[in-house]
């Protein structure tokens, strides 16, 4: 008998995880989420309110107050929609959220960040990251009083808010009535700087392609794609047949390149990989061993060509596109990314030499699925985003001529907001093609850059 292995504190933790990073990264209305809508999609399935409070809670325990706040403020909106309201439940409601608010109070914020999020190369205004709540932080202590007059935690946070505020408004640190509207009794609570600190700054960024936001470009290397049926090497596989490339960057170099591989591949790679699939690791950078980290939730599997003649087939097609030698190339993974499933920012290679990894030339990754929302590859320091199309591939250097990274290569794989993703990666490294890597100044002309690996 098969033994099925049912989900567990870890699979819920991560779950609520997904929902909390779909929701920020496509800045989706906490309300069509626990009513079950997405974008434009009405599923007949909807939150309940411990739903609701157990994913704020989540939020709550990583110190993300903002979402915590969000989820709180529904979860008490589905209890007082229902007859058979729950005081007890709502009390520890009421607990959380005037707490989370409290966190979010100007006092409590550097200021800094509030509105715009400004770099050398892009400047991003996130006006609709306002969010109007109809709760305010003292409002919300007063009605846990209402049903809880002898609640000692709430007696004394009333008169501590209460202080706060008439503090700070007199000593102009902030007008109340910019934060606060005594008719509507609205606090407005705006997106935290956790969010917008991670990956060095360039959270803001991610999320805007990762949504397909129209945003500045950073240079002029790009100006719209070009392409083209190349047979750049005159390899005998191409003669007949050109591929159909399509130049998305230069500096970098990027390219996709169009019908690459066929349905009836595709199905014998996912095939082969599904019964090996397994939890995606990264390399340490301490370590140099694989571990499970929350930056790459995905699974993956290994194929070589004792597996299947494509992958031998498959090798020579990069060969005949990229005209770099595969001998020392490694194993063809496929990668499967569910709901949720996503890679934060990373490069591909490492800049320390005893890393395994430190030698990935450059990454050849094939798309063996179209997915229905989501899922786009981003890179965010130089504002490329790369929609999958299945049966097509993208191809870039991670290293100059020089064999130093680029930082430039940085990507991510954008979380999967609809359906499943599926690609294929084939990384190949420097040994053997010292000879044979583009060389041309014109597109691998090394920068003055800084930065480091992760």
């Amino acid at each position: 008998m098969t033994r099925i292995d049912l989900p567990g504190d870890k699979d819920l933790h991560g779950a609520m995880a997904a929902i909390l990073r779909l929701q920020y990264i496509y800045k989706l209305e906490t309300k069509d989420l626990a009513h079950g809508k997405i974008k434009k999609l009405n599923f007949k399935s909807a939150l309940s309110a411990d739903d609701c409070f157990e994913i704020g809670k989540h939020a709550y325990e990583d110190d993300n107050y903002y979402q915590a706040s969000l989820w709180f403020t529904e979860a008490i909106q589905i209890l007082d929609r229902k007859k058979n309201d729950s005081s007890f439940k709502k009390n520890i409601l009421l607990e959380y959220t005037a707490y989370s608010f409290y966190q979010l109070w100007p006092y409590n914020m550097n200021q800094s960040h509030v509105l715009t999020y400004e770099s050398d190369h892009t400047k991003l205004i996130f006006a609709s990251d306002l969010v109007v709540l109809d709760n305010d932080l003292n409002f919300v202590t007063k009605s846990l009083l209402n049903i809880e007059p002898n609640h000692s935690i709430a007696q004394g946070n009333k008169l501590w808010y209460e202080y706060e505020i008439s503090e700070l408004e007199q000593s102009n640190q902030i007008k109340l009535d910019d934060y606060y509207d005594i008719d509507s009794r609205t606090f407005k609570i705006y997106s935290p700087k956790r969010w917008e600190t991670y990956f060095d700054g360039y959270m803001p960024v991610y999320s805007a392609l990762c949504r397909g936001d129209k945003i500045i470009e950073k240079n002029n290397y790009r100006k719209g794609s070009t392409c083209r049926y190349m047979n750049r090497h005159k390899h005998p596989l191409l003669l007949l047949a050109p591929i159909k490339e399509e130049v998305l960057y230069t500096n970098p170099w990027i390219a996709a390149y169009h019908n690459v591989i066929t349905d009836a591949e595709i199905n014998i790679l996912k095939t082969l990989a599904q019964p090996q699939l397994k939890r995606a690791t990264v390399v340490s950078i301490e370590t140099f061993t694989n571990e499970i980290v929350d930056d790459r939730v995905s699974k993956s599997a290994w194929l070589d060509e004792v597996d299947t003649t494509l992958v031998e087939s498959l090798n020579l097609r990069i060969n005949a596109i990229t005209g770099l030698d595969m001998l020392t190339s490694e194993s063809l993974q496929i990668g499967n990314y569910g709901i949720g499933g996503h890679y934060d920012p990373h490069y591909d290679f490492s800049e320390d030499p005893q890393n395994p990894i430190s030698s990935r030339l450059a990454t050849f990754m094939f798309y063996l699925s179209d997915i229905n929302e989501g899922g786009a590859t981003v890179f965010p320091k130089i504002n490329l985003r790369v929609q999958p199309v299945k049966g097509s591939g993208i191809f870039w250097y991670n290293l100059y001529v020089n064999r130093s990274g680029n930082h430039d290569t940085r990507h991510a794989g954008c979380p999967v907001l609809l359906g499943s993703k599926w690609v294929a990666n084939k990384w190949i490294h420097q040994f053997g093609n010292n000879y044979k890597a583009q060389c041309k100044s014109k597109y691998q002309k090394q920068k003055n850059t800084k930065g480091s690996t992760i």
